[in-house]
């Protein structure tokens, strides 16, 4: 299809996305190896999880018991916990319905811990512990490449970390913007009119969204629905007062082509 024929529309908006809106999904880099990735989703991993290319997980997923101190070959994973996953190939891991909250609790258990961080952002702004006090180490993250554990001063969504503490309790790590609330939030739907290509859509850069046609509103993530062929932003609150603008640029259909100019915006 030529580019000028890609166009774009718009569904109706966020506030009723409750009532059934497709899923949304979260995609994290995985190296060709072990990982130690955090999950954002909770289900069954036939049903919460995918990767491109397809196919190239070539392990169990393995969670490491907290509190048993020992592994075990799971079938069903959790939002906010690590798991060692083995890849044949560089690729994406794809989260269905990746979790949204303000804070995570996590239980830990005297010693090694590990878990699976929700959030992006300082480990030391992010996360505090209750008691106070208990953090006997930093925070590990695992070097696929080298194959050596790292100190971790960031916390990153979608990746595992290892903490040592000195007694029972829990992490509460309060989230970024990826953690807005949904009453604080709207979701826009923009529906294109052939799958597009994931090289830039989760870009929130490649968005510009207008309110009055002149104000920008702040685009804090993107996901994908319908086989690729919706893209949900999630955006600061709609206004129904208000008249919106969306701009998109820099996105491409599957055989490559660039989305033209004259039917890359919608109104609102």
């Amino acid at each position: 299809m030529l580019p000028w024929k890609i166009l774009l529309s718009l569904f109706i908006i966020l506030i009723l996305y409750s009532l059934g809106y497709p899923q949304v999904k979260e995609s994290i880099n995985v190296k060709a190896g072990w990982n130690l990735i955090g999950s954002l989703s909770t289900g069954s991993i036939s049903s919460v999880i995918s990767t491109v290319p397809a196919n190239i997980i070539s392990s169990p997923f393995y969670k490491f018991n907290n509190q048993t101190k020992s592994y075990e070959s799971v079938s069903i994973v959790e939002a906010g916990k690590s798991y060692w996953v083995e890849f044949s190939q560089n690729g994406k891991l794809y989260f269905n319905r990746p979790k949204q909250s303000s804070i995570d609790t996590i239980t830990v258990y005297t010693g090694w811990n590990s878990f699976g961080s929700i959030s992006t952002g300082s480990a030391s702004i992010l996360v505090r512990t209750s008691p106070p006090g208990i953090l006997n180490s930093p925070f590990y993250k695992f070097d696929v490449s080298n194959g050596i554990f790292t100190t971790a001063n960031d916390l990153l969504r979608g990746t595992g970390y290892w903490v040592n503490v000195i007694q029972n309790g829990k992490l509460i790590i309060q989230t970024t913007s990826y953690g807005q609330q949904n009453d604080d939030t709207s979701r826009v739907a923009l529906t294109f009119s052939e799958p597009m290509s994931r090289a830039g859509i989760f870009n929130v850069n490649n968005y510009l969204v207008l309110k009055d046609l002149v104000m920008p509103v702040q685009v804090y993530k993107v996901g994908i629905a319908d086989g690729d062929r919706v893209v949900v932003l999630f955006t600061e609150k709609y206004s129904p007062t208000s008249t919106y603008k969306v701009i998109v640029n820099n996105l491409r259909d599957l055989a490559g082509n660039l989305i033209n100019r004259q039917f890359n915006f919608a109104i609102y």
